[in-house]
């Protein structure tokens, strides 16, 4: 998501300016008021997808923040039950002695 983020904008900015381009082209038998509103509306439709991709990257960036945490923890829950293991071998080792003697 994080190189196809400007790809994305790119292709909105583009998508933007062949609109805006061909509300110019009818510019000289449109009335002007309604130009306004067209280009009002384009604007505020352009915000939109803005908006919307925003949003968009910013939920994967949580869930791949939230993937890596989740990873880490896997890791340390791992190291804890090595750790374990081997605090529990050393006891078991260590009465083998005691017992012995």
């Amino acid at each position: 998501m994080d190189y196809h983020r400007a790809d994305l904008k790119d292709e909105c900015m583009n998508r933007y300016f062949y609109s805006f381009s061909l509300m110019l082209d009818k510019s000289d038998y449109v009335p002007e008021r309604t130009m306004k509103k067209i280009a009002h509306s384009l604007t505020k439709d352009w915000a939109r997808s803005e908006r919307e991709l925003e949003r968009e990257y910013k939920r994967y960036r949580w869930e791949k923040f939230w993937q890596d945490i989740k990873a880490r923890r896997a890791e340390r829950r791992v190291k804890r039950a090595e750790a374990r293991a081997v605090r529990k071998a050393k006891r078991v080792e260590a009465r083998k002695v005691f017992r012995e003697k």
